[in-house]
């Protein structure tokens, strides 16, 4: 871990579920975020009534220390029992809530009812987020969830398959309790961030972009490479998006369409060598950074399984995440070293 982040290593974050009632962020340093009772029903006016309300209504006021950026996949909630007995009742017999494309349909047909559920963002199957549609853009926000578990129940092989979703947000200082028993924090999500990675379609991208200069064969590698190269990345960034540098990572590795372009190129070890494999993922301060901004560098390394004998091939992005939707500064920077 950096000296500068100077938080604890991220991989003890998601060692163990949560036992029921644990708070995800208790560990934090930051302030305790007051518990509340276990959330009503959502309503088009949440203002007026119980559960999560509108950031706005609640006079919720966004600072730095509040960002997120996280990503894992969308599940949702039912928060009581006679919560998820109302979908029963209103889905008649032989539909089940629990039956994700049931549910999808559903939905589409009454779509009020979408704002019913705890949409939450999902780690490992870990609820770690309770999902709340910031306004007056709430509507596309909930269009935007569903649209992610569309993606999430389409086979692998499937070209709208979605295999991560990134969530921008603010800790709105609010706690809901799960069906389960489990207590998770309550984020903001603003609609014009939310990112799909939908695998399928970008490694498909990206090997067409080089495949006329490359033999078949060489092709192959290439689409194996990247889906292994971007599941590899998937399971080393493992944090709840918290701090700076956390945000940075979690930006490089779920933008895979912003990068996987230019990772064919270093992914590439040439006509004598194999399809290189990423080795390590790094972040660190950058030492200069433009005013208002919190910038860091997140480096990767991949090497040639093949070959160990040659040099690595780092690439580094620059992140500003300053913002609620981090950015990258400059173009990526590519190079080759022994050691990383």
């Amino acid at each position: 871990m950096n000296d500068e982040q100077g938080t604890p290593d991220d991989s003890a974050c998601m060692d163990a579920a949560p036992m029921a009632g644990q708070d995800l962020v208790a560990q934090s340093p930051r302030p305790a975020i007051a518990e509340v009772a276990p959330m009503r029903a959502l309503s088009a006016d949440a203002s007026n009534q119980g559960g999560i309300a509108a950031p706005a209504a609640r006079g919720w006021q966004a600072s730095d220390k509040s960002l997120i950026y996280a990503f894992g996949k969308i599940g949702y909630d039912f928060g009581t029992q006679a919560r998820m007995d109302s979908f029963f009742q209103l889905m008649g017999p032989d539909h089940s809530p629990f039956n994700t494309e049931q549910l999808l349909d559903f939905l589409a047909k009454r779509e009020a009812e979408t704002r019913m559920l705890i949409w939450t963002l999902n780690v490992d199957l870990t609820p770690v987020y309770a999902l709340e549609p910031g306004e007056p853009f709430s509507r596309d926000t909930y269009a935007l969830l569903i649209g992610a578990l569309e993606g999430q129940v389409r086979g692998e092989g499937d070209a709208g398959y979605i295999a991560r979703v990134a969530i921008p947000g603010y800790l709105t200082g609010k706690k809901v309790r799960l069906y389960s028993g489990q207590v998770v924090p309550v984020v903001s999500v603003p609609a014009r961030a939310i990112y799909y990675c939908d695998v399928n379609q970008i490694i498909e991208g990206a090997v067409k972009a080089v495949a006329a200069n490359q033999a078949a064969q060489q092709v192959d590698k290439l689409r194996i490479g990247l889906r292994e190269c971007l599941n590899r990345i998937y399971c080393s960034v493992c944090n709840l998006g918290m701090w700076s540098s956390d945000r940075a990572t979690n930006f490089v590795a779920i933008n895979a369409a912003q990068i996987v372009t230019a990772l064919t190129q270093d992914l590439l070890a040439g006509s004598s060598g194999g399809i290189r494999q990423l080795a390590q993922i790094a972040v660190e301060k950058s030492s200069f950074c433009r005013v208002d901004s919190d910038c860091w560098d997140v480096k990767l390394a991949f090497f040639d399984p093949e070959n160990h004998r040659r040099p690595m091939r780092i690439v580094c992005y620059t992140i500003d995440v300053s913002n609620v939707m981090p950015v990258t500064i400059g173009e990526p920077k590519s190079w080759e070293a022994n050691i990383f």
